[in-house]
């Protein structure tokens, strides 16, 4: 997100063919706002979206760079600027951590990570369940890699995923207008936890996090060189 505080922006959407993404698109422009609406399928992305004024459709395939260069020059030729990226475009991919691949990130992402430097804000949204496409065949895999010792929970975890599909609780029109919000905003959170659900996961989590810095505080916070000390 541009830190820019002019009350038209310009949005630029990856995944805007279905999905969140198309919910986006229209609350940002029924919001006043530019959109630039991507996706690998444009034809999908006019049709889902609708059209207006301030719409721009761009071909973006986010796994070529080039797509993506293409898409921002479209983007700037047309509205002359970016203020607000969202990187929606993905897939679900479910399994056991040991069934899938994964990169971590830390708690702290240190100084650098809302590039203050050329006056970038980031926030990540941490969604829970929506009622969206996302649980489809067509945006949904499982791991392929098959463990015995996760057979039983995979037998119930998987169907249990499957039941939710079109039953999610949350609104994701709602998500959408909230977003636009956040983002028309003087400063966004760095992390912005979306639903109920997801509240509860991370509060729970929290809470566990917690409990264990309680539990070996003394063990951790007793690893320093003796000449680190401060003085009392």
């Amino acid at each position: 997100m541009s830190s820019n505080a002019t009350s038209t922006k310009t949005w630029l959407i990856t995944g805007a063919g279905r999905g969140m993404g198309v919910d986006f698109a229209q609350a940002a422009l029924a919001a006043g706002h530019n959109v630039v609406a991507t996706g690998r399928n444009p034809d999908a992305v006019r049709s889902a979206v609708g059209g207006h004024e301030k719409l721009l459709v761009a071909k973006l395939d986010i796994t070529d760079e080039q797509s993506a260069a293409q898409a921002v020059a479209a983007a700037i030729e047309r509205f002359g600027r970016l203020d607000v990226l969202v990187n929606n475009a993905g897939n679900f991919f479910g399994g056991f951590l040991r069934g899938v691949e994964v990169r971590r990130g830390g708690l702290d992402g240190g100084p650098g990570r809302r590039g203050a430097a050329v006056r970038i804000r980031t926030m990540i949204v941490e969604p829970g369940f929506f009622r969206t496409e996302l649980l489809e065949p067509e945006s949904t895999a499982f791991a392929d890699l098959s463990i015995d010792d996760y057979a039983d929970r995979t037998a119930e975890t998987i169907p249990a995923w499957q039941a939710i599909n079109g039953r999610q609780a949350g609104d994701p029109a709602k998500l959408a207008r909230a977003l636009v919000e956040l983002a028309d905003g003087g400063e966004p959170p760095l992390r912005w936890v979306a639903g109920e659900d997801a509240v509860e996961g991370v509060e729970q989590k929290a809470r566990l996090l917690l409990a264990q810095v309680s539990a070996y505080r003394s063990l951790s916070t007793d690893l320093a060189h003796d000449d680190a000390r401060v003085a009392a």
